[in-house]
């Protein structure tokens, strides 16, 4: 009989090595398995009984991924020390497992077990506890080790000398797992464009822009484009939305900063782009003979407006002082308005020259959209790091040049 399931388990694993595949591995709930096992059962000495193989089968039910339970059966076929004759060996128990990290692909677990052992007309109690692991192939087949230290405890014969016995049982099986509800697969969509990571060829599109199936964003016809500013990029791709007329722009739609003359005045807006070097210039770039604000009897106010380094976006911080700018300008009507942005020496000339225009910009666009400034009346221009006020080797002198000025002029006065 001991060969025979010794046959069936190894019959078991052939099966098992063919339908493993690359499934989720996990010990899965409400799950019934099935275990065909086979090793070695050894028997203390005064026993009167030599080791002997043990094969058998265990029926269990997973009631979590945790906890489980099993009805095990086996058979022993053992020699009687002293030349006595062979003898076979029934035992059947009932089997309580806790199984840690149910979800990996390596499982070990602990056990308890309570039955009956039978020796020809000799019927005594069994328990137990034991260590076992089980290594999934796939979803459902699971190669398992076990591992018990069991109790013969005479309960029925006066003769024995003593009330129990000590025996170690070590078995390997495959395991089958029935039913239950597999695990689902997490899907993920980090754009959330609707087309799964795993097929997404454009993973990184920006929110409300139609997608293909593959997850790129569909062509559009260009007479649909919009273009609101009319830097020549269309909306959906311009990370500087609201570029004032004139102003030449790169792929992203932002400012390209181009100062010839590098007067502080971009070519964009420079009346005079060959000033000679070191030249003071007014706001147009052509020559003064004094300061800007001095040369223009109209108003110049300047706010001190905190961005944090190498950013432009207006903050909620800002509004008392976004406050304070759109009261000047609705102050005085009949008249145009230049916005400045300036910043402290920090960085390259070309990015600070960039990060002025782009806040300028974005100053013009919260009062025209939050403060209802017509936008004709603001003109945004950035001059880097090239009109400072005060010391820039100083904290306080840098926070001083990271300003905004505003200019007040006749309608008429820049063109």
């Amino acid at each position: 009989m001991f060969k025979r399931y010794c046959q069936i388990s190894l019959l078991a694993g052939g099966l098992a090595l063919l339908v493993a595949g690359n499934a989720t591995a996990t010990n899965r709930p409400g799950t019934f398995t099935l275990t065909p096992q086979a090793g070695v059962m050894v028997f203390e000495g005064n026993q009167n009984l030599e080791s002997g193989p043990t094969g058998g089968l265990a029926l269990g039910y997973n009631f979590d991924s945790h906890w489980g339970a099993e009805g095990v059966l086996t058979f022993t076929r053992t020699d009687q020390k002293a030349g006595g004759d062979d003898a076979m060996i029934t035992a059947a128990h009932l089997d309580l497992l806790y199984h840690f990290r149910p979800q990996e692909r390596l499982v070990p677990y602990l056990s308890v077990a309570l039955g009956g052992i039978q020796l020809e007309d000799d019927e005594d109690l069994l328990a137990g506890y034991g260590v076992g692991v089980k290594y999934f192939l796939s979803e459902d087949v699971a190669l398992r080790l076990d591992l018990k230290h069991l109790l013969d405890i005479n309960v029925r014969d006066v003769d024995k000398k003593r009330d129990y016995y000590n025996l170690l049982a070590a078995t390997a099986g495959v395991s089958f797992q029935f039913g239950g509800a597999p695990k689902a697969a997490v899907i993920t969509d980090r754009d959330a464009d609707g087309v799964a990571d795993a097929i997404d060829r454009c993973p990184d599109t920006r929110t409300g822009v139609t997608v293909d199936e593959t997850g790129c964003p569909l062509p559009e016809a260009p007479e649909k484009i919009a273009d609101s500013d009319g830097d020549g990029v269309a909306d959906n791709l311009d990370l500087c939305p609201g570029t004032a007329a004139g102003i030449a722009v790169d792929a992203k739609g932002c400012p390209v900063v181009i100062d010839t003359d590098r007067d502080g005045v971009v070519d964009a807006l420079d009346v005079c782009p060959d000033t000679p070097a070191k030249t003071v210039v007014d706001a147009r770039g052509c020559p003064a003979q004094v300061s800007l604000v001095t040369a223009l009897p109209e108003p110049v106010m300047t706010f001190y407006l905190d961005f944090p380094s190498n950013e432009y976006e207006v903050r909620s911080e800002f509004t008392a002082e976004l406050q304070r700018i759109a009261d000047f300008i609705k102050a005085r009507p009949g008249q145009r308005f230049i916005i400045e942005g300036h910043t402290d020496s920090v960085g390259s000339d070309a990015s600070n020259m960039r990060l002025s225009a782009q806040r300028a910009e974005n100053v013009k666009a919260y009062l025209v959209e939050r403060m209802g400034i017509p936008a004709f009346l603001l003109d945004a221009r950035g001059f880097g790091e090239n009109s400072p006020i005060a010391d820039n080797s100083t904290q306080e002198g840098r926070q001083q040049n990271r300003r905004i000025v505003i200019i007040a002029a006749p309608l008429n006065r820049f063109k």
